[in-house]
């Protein structure tokens, strides 16, 4: 994203580490690293995938305006679309 390539980490100290502070997923633009949570079901698992790089898009082109609701909403509207289309990102 934003010409920058990102490490997917979907291992189990990632799962433990995102337990641990209730989260599905997390985006580390600084390090250029998305978390995921790979206990989440297929579809879960996309949604989330999709929603930590709506977070890196908002931090490369929109420095951080876009709110956790903002983020949350473009990001189901995404989903909703690409799982229409039949494309689902898996583990």
């Amino acid at each position: 994203m934003g010409g920058s390539d990102y490490t997917i980490k979907v291992d189990d100290v990632t799962l433990s580490y995102l337990k641990d502070h209730s989260n599905r997923g997390e985006c580390s633009h600084r390090n250029r690293i998305i978390s995921l949570d790979n206990s989440q079901s297929p579809q879960d698992f996309s949604e989330t995938f999709i929603h930590e790089c709506c977070h890196a898009v908002d931090t490369i082109y929109c420095n951080d305006e876009l709110s956790e609701w903002q983020v949350r909403g473009i990001a189901s509207g995404f989903h909703q679309i690409l799982e229409s289309l039949g494309v689902r990102f898996v583990k």
